[in-house]
């Protein structure tokens, strides 16, 4: 699988004051594929790594920008929720829609 390069997207602090370093990067699909695939990566410095995965398909979301859009800004924001829920190094991960357009966050 070919990925592009991460982009940092900054920082959060959970109620708890841990802080998450942030970045994103997506799969580059191939031009039969009917989804895309985005990556949100949150990095603590003792707990390590955790990787949302969210797909977008291409028949909601038909331009590359705005599938990238939904990526960084609402999914980013629901990843933000469950990072306020992280304790001691345990993120909640589940398989769950998240609307009615046909993506889904890990």
């Amino acid at each position: 699988m070919t990925t592009t390069s991460p982009v940092q997207i900054g920082q959060h602090k959970n109620k708890d004051g841990e802080t998450f370093g942030l970045s994103w990067w997506k799969w580059e699909e191939p031009v039969e594929a009917d989804y895309r695939m985005y990556f949100i990566k949150a990095h603590h410095k003792d707990w390590g790594d955790k990787i949302y995965t969210a797909f977008i398909t291409k028949n909601s979301y038909p331009k590359e920008e705005d599938a990238t859009h939904l990526a960084t800004s609402y999914l980013l924001q629901e990843i933000k929720k469950r990072l306020d829920k992280a304790k001691e190094g345990k993120h909640i991960i589940l398989f769950s829609p998240m609307n009615h357009e046909g993506w889904a966050l890990i």
